[in-house]
């Protein structure tokens, strides 16, 4: 986990981790706010775009704040949202 200390750049934020301070690849982090849920997937899903499903890889990160619906769940992840059954995901 990353604390987050500066975001003015698009491309590379600044942050902290224990004792050490730096810049990183903004593209190479998920943003999770306190009241989300983290997630990593455990076996690659193929998602359906006409069902409002992404694809997510296996051990890709994801973020939610709401709950599941019928096995599945709206998750981010990077710049896609979208569901993805809830029998892929396991908690951070």
């Amino acid at each position: 986990m990353i604390t987050l200390l500066e975001d003015s750049n698009e491309d590379w934020w600044k942050g902290k981790i224990r004792d050490r301070v730096g810049f990183f690849p903004a593209n190479f982090v998920q943003r999770v706010e306190q009241h989300e849920k983290i997630y990593r997937c455990v076996r690659t899903f193929i998602g359906c775009k006409d069902q409002g499903q992404i694809t997510l890889k296996e051990n890709q990160i994801c973020v939610t704040s709401e709950e599941e619906q019928d096995g599945f769940i709206r998750v981010l992840s990077g710049k896609k949202r979208g569901l993805v059954p809830l029998d892929v995901l396991v908690n951070v």
